[in-house]
C-alpha cells in the first residue's frame, strides 16, 4: 500500500471523525426525542478492501461505530441503523470508477455476483424501509447478507484466493506504481517582474 500517508488521514478525518462530530451534534436532540441514527458503512466494512484500503479502513469505523452506539444508546430508546451498500451507480463512481481503466481491471478480476450496483433510489429506499422497521442494518443488493453473516469463513478463504489471484495482483501492483510515481513537475512561468 503506497497510499500517502495524508490521503489516509483526509479519508479518516472525513468517513470517521466526520460521522462521528455529526452524530454528537445532533445526539441530544435524537435522545429526547427516541429517534434514530442512521449511518452510511459499505460492503467494504467486511470485504477486502485492497486497492481502496482507507476507505475500507473508514467504513469498517462506522460499522463499528453503529454497533457500539446501538448498545449505548438503547436504554434511550434510540435505535441505530447502519447501512451496507454496494456500489451506489452515481456520477463520482462513473467518474471515479468507470473511467479509471486500472480500477476496471481490478473489478473485471473479482466474481460478477461482487459487482451488481444499485441505484441511488434503492439505497434511499432500503434507508427508508430500515427506519421504518426500526432495523439494526440494511445491505443492498440482499446478496451481501449471507457475505456479511458468514465473514468470519469467507473473509479468510477470499483473502486467499485474491493473494493468488496474478490478474488481482497484476492489476495491484499498477495500482501502487501510479501512486508512487512523483507528479510531473510544471515549471514556473516568468515572473512580469523580471521581463524588462
Amino acid at each position: 500500500m503506497r497510499t500517502p500517508t495524508a490521503d489516509l488521514e483526509a479519508t479518516l478525518a472525513v468517513n470517521v471523525t466526520g460521522v462521528v462530530n455529526t452524530v454528537s451534534a445532533a445526539l441530544p436532540q435524537v435522545i429526547a426525542r427516541r429517534g434514530q441514527v442512521v449511518l452510511i458503512s459499505s460492503v467494504f466494512a467486511f470485504l477486502n478492501g485492497m486497492g481502496a484500503i482507507p476507505y475500507a479502513m473508514s467504513k469498517a469505523a462506522v460499522e463499528q461505530l453503529g454497533r457500539g452506539l446501538r448498545v449505548e444508546l438503547a436504554d434511550h430508546g434510540v435505535s441505530v441503523l447502519t447501512a451496507y451498500f454496494s456500489l451506489v451507480q452515481t456520477d463520482m463512481i462513473a467518474r471515479g470508477v468507470d473511467e479509471d481503466p486500472v480500477v476496471m481491471d481490478l473489478l473485471g478480476a473479482l466474481p460478477k455476483a461482487m459487482l451488481k450496483r444499485i441505484t441511488p433510489a434503492q439505497a434511499a429506499a432500503g434507508i427508508a424501509d430500515g427506519l421504518e422497521a426500526r432495523a439494526a442494518r440494511v445491505m443492498r443488493p440482499n446478496l451481501w447478507r449471507p457475505v456479511s453473516a458468514w465473514r468470519g469463513f469467507l473473509g479468510p478463504t477470499l483473502d486467499s484466493r485474491f493473494a493468488r489471484d496474478r490478474r488481482i495482483l497484476d492489476v495491484l501492483a499498477r495500482l501502487d506504481a501510479r501512486l508512487s510515481t512523483p507528479p510531473v513537475a510544471v515549471p514556473a512561468a516568468p515572473s512580469r517582474r523580471n521581463k524588462r
